[in-house]
């Protein structure tokens, strides 16, 4: 029974220390692409993003026909359909046209919405990322200040035992170890600042990875940096043409182009295509079973721009 316990408890151990390792071989890209997926900034725009698609459709289409039922010419005297030889049933169908390209104008200033939001997101993840790095270097510093100041604690606390050796012969005065030891406690005293900090900078790592404070991130992977040389103009110029919220401004600028093009179709006329039935009866007074009327009615606005709405619109 005893043994079956050992089991277990090996087996769980083995587990948990198998699930420390995992997060503790976490790479920076490994951190990084973790905090972007986890963002709830991201998820946000991406939602947006998916409401900007759904809005393509909306307003770029045609608009729903009209369905028109009637009664045409009917005598109010007795209301009979078979009294008057122009009294009809009217059934009719008509279809609103806007002027040619203006549905196509409409569609590219709702489209151009998703290349801003894409680009909002490309700029959150490159925070993301920046955060992210420099939080990392950060913690690696840090731990590595940490573990010189213990080699330095080390390398005292052997001078201390030479000094305590030597005055125990009286070949060294109580001036001198009490001057190690002083250097001793400022040396612990550091390592007790550097390991708050420590502790400081994890917990916001863990932060941005919406983990909890005290999930231990490793930092022993790092790679080398290349050995590049670059001039503030050149590393300016690549930033003002790859970064996405200069480029999200850009699309901007184009958009408001766009919707001034697409108002300037308010100076057009749009177009109405109708299309109705007459259903006649039976005349009891002349005996005639008249025919039955085809109408097409063809409509056009007129863009008269009262009080210059369709300016200011372009304005």
């Amino acid at each position: 029974m005893i043994s079956k316990i050992l089991i277990v408890l090996i087996v769980l151990t083995s587990i948990v220390n198998a699930q420390n390792s995992v997060t503790n071989n976490e790479t920076l890209d490994d951190l990084i692409n973790t905090a972007i997926k986890v963002s709830p900034k991201i998820k946000m725009l991406k939602s947006k993003l998916e409401v900007a698609s759904s809005k393509i459709e909306i307003g770029t289409n045609l608009p729903d026909p009209t369905l028109t039922l009637g009664l045409a010419n009917l005598p109010t005297n007795s209301f009979s359909f078979t009294q008057e030889p122009m009294t009809g049933k009217i059934i009719g169908l008509s279809q609103a046209f806007p002027f040619p390209g203006k549905l196509s104008a409409a569609a590219e200033v709702k489209a151009i919405d998703t290349l801003i939001v894409l680009e909002e997101i490309k700029d959150l993840e490159n925070e993301i990322r920046k955060s992210v790095s420099t939080l990392y270097y950060d913690l690696r510093l840090v731990r590595e200040e940490i573990v010189l100041a213990k080699e330095s604690e080390a390398l005292l606390e052997q001078i201390s035992e030479v000094v305590k050796s030597k005055y125990e012969v009286s070949k060294a005065n109580l001036q001198n170890v009490i001057q190690v030891a002083v250097q001793i406690t400022r040396v612990q005293d550091k390592i007790e600042v550097l390991k708050g900090k420590e502790n400081a900078v994890l917990t916001e790592l863990n932060a941005i990875l919406l983990r909890d404070e005290n999930s231990e991130i490793g930092s022993n992977e790092i790679s080398s940096l290349d050995q590049n040389f670059y001039s503030t103009p050149s590393l300016v110029k690549v930033a003002t043409n790859n970064r996405p919220f200069l480029k999200g401004i850009k699309y901007s600028e184009e958009k408001f182009k766009l919707k001034e093009n697409l108002a300037e179709y308010s100076y057009y006329p749009n177009f109405k295509l109708g299309l109705q039935y007459s259903q006649r009866d039976y005349n009891g007074l002349t005996g005639v079973d008249f025919n039955d009327f085809f109408s097409v009615v063809v409509g056009i606005t007129l863009p008269l721009n009262y009080g210059g709405k369709n300016t200011a619109q372009v304005s």
